[in-house]
């Protein structure tokens, strides 16, 4: 798809439209990967922890002024620094749920699955 045939997120005065969340394929394979590898370590179901992601990934694309699918294309140290804070978002709202007495293991969790994140998304 040629850059002018690709939807955009921008509107026509320049700013993304912030309703929208803008994802890759890559993303959603992202996200379906950390649900799964999440819920196998914290009493979440999985559909949960996409829905933390997804929610995360919005926040970043707000906070950016820009689409979240650009992630992707960003330079290795950009994208795990996107990672950082999506994975923070995502700490912050685990916490909320299991209530912050689990705030160890969410941590060590997150840590986990960002870990893998990097090493099969990120460092291939």
């Amino acid at each position: 798809m040629s850059e002018k045939e690709r939807p955009s997120a921008l509107g026509t005065s320049g700013e993304v439209r912030l309703s929208e969340l803008q994802v890759s394929d890559e993303q959603r394979e992202i996200v379906h990967f950390l649900g799964r590898f999440i819920a196998e370590r914290l009493p979440l179901e999985e559909n949960a922890v996409r829905g933390f992601f997804w929610r995360s990934l919005r926040r970043w694309q707000n906070t950016q002024h820009r689409p979240s699918a650009e992630i992707g294309s960003l330079p290795t140290d950009d994208r795990l620094a996107a990672a950082d804070e999506i994975f923070e978002q995502f700490t912050e709202r685990a916490r909320a749920v299991l209530r912050d007495e689990r705030a160890e293991e969410i941590d060590r969790v997150a840590r986990e699955a960002r870990e893998a994140y990097a090493d099969r998304f990120v460092r291939r």
